[in-house]
């Protein structure tokens, strides 16, 4: 998706303004869509496009901070998308030399509600451990992870690490 938009730290660049470019893949359950062929059982990307272009036409400091409200957004409207990877690119930037674009791109996966099925869910002090939805899959080693941070083990069957993002997952 390709914006003009007013981002960055200097003064120039909120008013000159900057080509962008913004590449965003989700992910979601497409079975009831191929039956149906409905357009209200799948993603809309027209949606998807409307997000994008209205989120970056709000001036922000960072790609970071308008990839965020992006992602934030498209998990808020589109309940049924379980992980998001998006890239941010400010084609030509501002910077001393030839540099074609600076990309920021982030993958995040949908939060969801801590389920507790057994005691392997409890921190140390008995309070329930945040788990990301989606996303995991076995490793070798037998822990399992989500997104990049390992929340447990197999073979000590309980939960010994929250994610290593920060609060909101960002």
């Amino acid at each position: 998706i390709r914006t003009f938009s007013y981002h960055g730290c200097l003064l120039e660049e909120g008013k000159i303004g900057s080509d962008y470019s913004v590449n965003l893949e989700v992910k979601t359950d497409l079975r009831k869509s191929c039956i149906s062929d409905d357009l209200k059982d799948t993603v809309d990307y027209v949606l998807l496009n409307a997000i994008v272009v209205e989120e970056m036409a709000i001036r922000s400091h960072l790609l970071e901070h308008v990839g965020h409200r992006i992602i934030t957004r498209v998990f808020k409207e589109i309940p049924s998308i379980s992980r998001i990877i998006l890239a941010v690119s400010k084609l030509n930037p501002p910077i001393g030399g030839d540099v074609e674009a600076v990309r920021v791109e982030r993958q995040r996966f949908k939060p969801c509600a801590v389920g507790i099925r057994d005691q392997s869910r409890l921190s140390h002090d008995g309070s329930p451990l945040p788990v990301a939805c989606g996303g995991g899959r076995r490793r070798r080693s037998g822990a399992w992870r989500y997104g990049a941070a390992v929340v447990g083990s197999e073979a000590q069957g309980s939960v010994t690490a929250a994610r290593a993002a920060g609060p909101d997952g960002w």
